[in-house]
Parts: structure tokens; sequence; C-alpha cells
């Protein structure tokens, strides 16, 4: 991506954030509250205790659950089984879905949370980027999770006679919840958003002194995007083993290599482009050549996609079935996101019955048409070699691999199937940087830039490249920091640029964005699989200006 695409980016996602926070107050919009509230006497802890008593939490604070059901979507059908060792946010829990070729599953155990994606790899997840969980326990939890700002904004009577709760959740839309005024349970729920979400329940029984819906209905208008799910059996009290919570391990094979070779040179070009204003910055994007069905195509390597990604009209064109929930492109187009490739085939490795997301993608380098990303699930299980000198990509078996024996070994923490390390700038240290291959420079976020500004003060050349890129009322600035240390290395006079609003990034925890603007001085190997990064000094390390 160029660099102005990269500004521009960072530019809408602000803006987005900020109109969603405005529309909070400005009822029937899609960001805001339901038109046609009017204002009551009642508390909101009278609403949320009322709540609890009609569905039981209060006296079965930690009582087990096992629910299983069905579901409806998208013209696909399955079955779920949700496992709960309690009714109340951060209790431990496991659920497992199918939904016709695909199943995941995601859970939290002793308070860690994990998720395993469709393809089978199974990955903690920490609180770096929020997760959002849009069952009726998961808008309770939220409900219940003190850093959200809920109030209570008054009644209404239609669609149904309700109070309504609003819910201001940092990082992900905000929701209002709809209690019924007689019964005290959750009929609805409405999630803000270009596509609002609607929730309703109905049906609700009551076993075992713990009444829940047995109903779930979901749309955003569209008949093709509803989920509907329906409890076949709602066991309360079940006594658990270590295995009904128990977080799996990821599925073997995956990633299978060509018979006696560890080692494969993957059909490659790392794309590397130069670009000076003020000071000379580096782009370098890895792409891969990839087989699907017969065809040959290029595809974008990618660090921080947590999954495997196709052009929708590619997909298509290979003769890809492709599945909902279906999702609308710039021109307000609808398009499924979902598929499976049979066989992909990477320079003689292949990846079998691969689950991958569409979206429509219209990114070219020169000649080359960029159908899609590959991302965590083939990282996950290979050790991959980016060579920014030779302009290269190359894979190793895990299980075979040995590492240069000049390589810096550097921890990574795969959080959600994104990768993130620690790294020190001037005398303040974050643990929460990005590991980017396909950022063109290191980015420093609110959260670090408020916390450590003496240690981003510009040291002369950042004000010069902000003045001839950004406006001065800018939420996106150009520094040259002092030092920027990572991997061991220590590189002096480093340009950076800091984003100084926090309002899009509410609910992201992390520090910053390290680039291929530093990594392209080293030969990268990722090994997700034992949470390290190596780097090996390549000759441009040997020039550049280090210690």
């Amino acid at each position: 991506m160029k660099f102005g695409a990269i500004v521009v980016a960072v530019v809408i996602l602000f803006g987005a954030a900020r109109a969603a926070a405005d529309d909070l107050d400005k009822p029937g919009t899609s960001n805001g509250p339901p038109a046609g509230i009017s204002p009551v006497s009642i508390k909101l802890q009278s609403v949320l205790d009322a709540n609890d008593a009609a569905v039981g939490r209060l006296a079965h604070k930690s009582i087990t659950d096992v629910e299983e059901g069905t579901i409806s979507a998208y013209g696909l059908t399955g079955t779920y089984r949700h496992v709960y060792a309690g009714l109340h946010a951060g209790d431990d829990f496991r659920s497992t879905t199918t939904l016709g070729p695909f199943t995941s599953q995601r859970g939290r155990l002793r308070g860690q949370r994990w998720r395993r994606d469709e393809n089978g790899n199974t990955n903690v997840v920490q609180d770096t980027v929020r997760a959002d969980e849009g069952d009726a326990l998961g808008f309770i939890g939220d409900t219940e999770n003190p850093k959200n700002d809920v109030k209570l904004l008054g009644e209404i009577t239609t669609p149904v006679d309700a109070y309504v709760v609003q819910v201001d959740r940092k990082g992900l839309p905000a929701f209002w919840s709809f209690y019924d005024k007689k019964t005290g349970l959750l009929d609805r729920v409405e999630v803000g958003g270009s596509d609002r979400s609607i929730y309703t329940y109905d049906d609700y029984r009551l076993a075992n002194g713990v009444r829940e819906p047995w109903h779930t209905h979901q749309t955003d208008g569209q008949a093709f995007n509803d989920y509907d799910s329906r409890i076949t059996s709602d066991k309360y009290g079940v006594a658990l083993t270590d295995a009904d919570l128990a977080i799996p391990p990821s599925r073997q094979g995956i990633v299978q290599f060509p018979a006696g070779k560890p080692q494969v040179d993957v059909p490659s070009d790392v794309n590397v482009e130069n670009f000076s204003f003020g000071m000379h910055m580096t782009f370098a994007n890895p792409y891969i050549r990839v087989t699907i069905n017969g065809r040959g195509m290029d595809m974008l390597l990618d660090s921080t996609e947590s999954g495997m990604v196709m052009d929708d009209e590619v997909a298509k064109e290979v003769g890809l079935t492709r599945y909902g929930p279906y999702d609308r492109d710039d021109k307000g187009a609808w398009y499924p996101t979902q598929s499976v490739i049979s066989t992909l085939d990477i320079g003689g490795i292949e990846m079998h019955d691969v689950a991958v997301d569409l979206r429509h993608l219209q990114d070219h380098v020169g000649s080359k048409k960029i159908v899609g990303t590959i991302g965590y699930d083939f990282l996950a299980n290979a050790v991959v070699e980016i060579d920014y000198v030779n302009h290269t990509v190359k894979a190793f078996d895990p299980a075979q691999f040995m590492p240069p024996p000049d390589s810096v070994p550097t921890p990574v923490n795969i959080d959600d199937g994104i990768p993130f390390v620690s790294a020190q700038v001037g005398n303040s240290f974050g643990d929460f940087f990005l590991l980017d291959t396909t950022s063109p420079f290191t980015v420093i976020f609110p959260s670090f830039a408020s916390a450590h500004p003496d240690d981003l003060k510009d040291q002369g050349r950042g004000r010069g490249v902000s003045f001839g890129l950004f406006s001065k009322d800018s939420d996106m600035r150009a520094t040259e920091l002092k030092s920027l240390v990572f991997g061991g290395v220590r590189f002096e006079e480093w340009l950076a640029f800091v984003i100084d609003s926090a309002d899009a990034f509410e609910g992201v925890d992390a520090d910053g964005v390290i680039g291929c603007d530093f990594l392209q001085y080293f030969n990268v190997f990722f090994d997700y699989g034992h949470h390290i990064v190596y780097l090996e000094p390549n000759d441009s390390f040997k020039r550049a200006k280090h210690r």
C-alpha cells in the first residue's frame, strides 16, 4: 500500500469512530439509540436487578449449564454446543459451532480466553484486541463490565414495551438492550453500525430455576444475513469434567511439505520501493505465488492477518463455492464472505480444505494483481523466512528447522493470530507492538504516546516530514526518535509516525507497529509455533546506523 493510501485509511478510521460517538446523541440514526424513548424515574440498577432475578442468576451464581441447539443461517444449517461453568461474565466456558462446512470453537479456561478457527488453529486471546461476543450472555457481560459506560435512557413502547439501557463499549459499537417492563427479561438488543444488527429473544423457558430464551434471531435487515438459533437441550447443574472446558489442540497437518523437502523456496517477490520525503523510507511487501484449481495467482504474505483472505470475484472465477454472511462493497453491492479451498498449493507445499474470508480486493503492484492474503493459518504451521535483500520467501518444516547461528531470537506473543513484540522507544518500554510485514513504517499508538511524551520528542527531521504530509489539524505526525530498540538492536535517529487521537483506538491496548522499515535490515524468520521471531542481520544492516 502506498503512503498516501495509509494516511487516508487512518483519517477515515478516525472519522468513522467520531461519527459513531457523535450519533449516540442522535436517536433514530444507525449508530444512535432508538427513537421514541421517554424518561423514567426508575434507576439503572433496579432494571438490572430485575433481570438478574427474572433469569435466576441471583439464586444460581455458580450453576453450570450445558446447552445444545440448532442453527439456520445464510442458507446453511448447523448445530452448537455451549458449556458454561457459571452464568456471569468472566466464568469459564467452551463453545463449539458448526455451520455448513465451517466449525469453530472459543472459550475461556481459568480466565484465559482462546479461539480455534475454522482451519483448526488454536490461539490464546488476550485483551489487546477486544472480542465481540454477540450472544445474550455476551451482552450481559458487556453490561456488567465496569470499563463500559452503561446508562438507562428511559422506556419505549414499540417494538416492545421495555426499558432501554445503553452500553457504550470502547473499541466496539454501542448497543441498546430492551428489558421487558413486566417480566424483567431481555427481549431485544440493537447494535449500532452502518448495517444495524438486531437480536430478538423469545420462548423463555424455566429449567432448574434458570430462565433463558430458547429462540434467538439476529438480522441486519437483509434476509440472506439472518441468523436463527434454537435450543434443543439445556441442562443445568451438570457435573463438568476437565475435558468439557479444555483448550483443544490445533489440528495437525494443516500445512503439508513435499516428501523429503523440509525447506521450500516459495515462488515469491519481496517488492521493495523507495520513497523520499524529508528523509528516506522503504516500502517492502512480500508477495507469494499460489495455485488454486490449476490457476496461478499472487497473494500478500501478511503477519497481521489472523486468517486467510481471497478476492470474492476471483473465488467465483476459479469455481469455489461461496457462503454467507454477506457484506457490502464500497458501491453498496452485497457479496458472500466465506469459502473453502480444497487444495491451496504454495510452491509444492499444500494446504487442504482451507477456510478463507472473501473480500473485494482491488490491489495491484505493477502488472501483478494481488488476489488475497496469506496469514496466520500458514504462518502458524511453517517457519517462514522473508529475505529483503534477495527479495525471496522460504518456508521450513518446523520439526526440522534450525535457526541461523548468527540470528537473534526474539519472543513474540501471538494474540488471536496477530504477533506482538516488545520494543524500546528512547528510555520507555512497550510489550505490545504489532510486528507487521505490510506496514511501511513504525507507528506509535495514542496510549503509548500519551504515557511517554518525552521519548517521542522530535529530534529534528520529523517536523519537516509532517509539514509536507499533514495539515496542522491532523491526528498523525512524524517524529524523529532518539532511538528505537528491537531484537537487541538499537537504531539511532529513527523516523516514526505518531497517532495522537485515541478516538479510533478505544479498546485496542497496543503500543504501536514495527513495520518493514525496520524488518528490511534482517532476514526475518517467523516461528509462530515456538512464539519466536529470528532476526538475522543482512547486508543492509551492516550499512545502517545502529549499535
